[in-house]
């Protein structure tokens, strides 16, 4: 529970910065060396590793210490009526960094508005033109297929390839009229192509809508 607390103490400091990274500099002399400065100023890159191994449990493991099969059942039924796109269920060793260990749904909904960033705002925030970097150079983008672009980018299937003409240029799309998830259907091996593929090669994150 200790380590679970620092987990988060230093994800929520940590994102109070990337969000507000202007606070920092409107600190008066007096307190511009205060703790509150130093928390301002923290990075993931600055936290020390975990002292000792943890775990957080996952929805159902969670729900079964408190309400046993009964609650599991239950829980099971409505999680087949809905996506669950985030299970909290982790485990950490010893020595490794709050980096490893803190996934993107943790982000979401911590009152730091970090879910309602976008592209631009991050870009702005942090100086980097995220916009023109490749698919394939973003590290959690690699290994996640053309499919599963399709099916989790809001309304991507939907956009014709004619507004896609990069991705349909590499895709050797010859009919354009279709959309992407029409064309991703008829050719279901695409689907299957990841990211980091060589046929994707310079497919920039800003050629890809949403």
């Amino acid at each position: 529970m200790k380590s679970l607390a620092y987990l988060l103490f230093s994800l929520f400091t940590s994102l109070w910065l990337w969000v507000s990274p202007a606070v920092a500099q409107d600190l008066s002399p007096a307190v511009a060396n205060g703790i509150e400065a130093q928390l301002l100023n923290l990075a993931f890159d600055d936290l020390p590793a975990f002292e000792k191994g943890g775990f957080v449990l996952g929805y159902r493991e969670a729900i079964f210490q408190a309400e046993g099969q009964d609650g599991v059942a239950r829980f099971d039924d409505q999680a087949a009526q809905y996506s669950l796109s985030y299970d909290p269920a982790r485990e950490w060793l010893a020595g490794q960094f709050p980096s490893e260990v803190i996934k993107l749904g943790d982000l979401m909904h911590t009152g730091a508005g970090i879910e309602q960033l976008t592209m631009d705002a991050i870009g702005a925030l942090t100086g980097i033109d995220i916009e023109h970097f490749e698919l394939s150079d973003v590290p959690f983008l690699r290994d996640i297929t053309l499919g599963d672009i399709v099916g989790n980018v809001p309304f991507l299937a939907d956009y014709s390839l004619v507004d896609l003409p990069q991705l349909a240029e590499r895709l050797g799309a010859l009919n354009r009229d279709l959309t992407l998830g029409q064309f991703v259907l008829e050719n279901s091996a695409i689907a299957h192509i990841p990211m980091a593929d060589s046929r994707l090669a310079g497919l920039q994150i800003a050629d890809l809508p949403n």
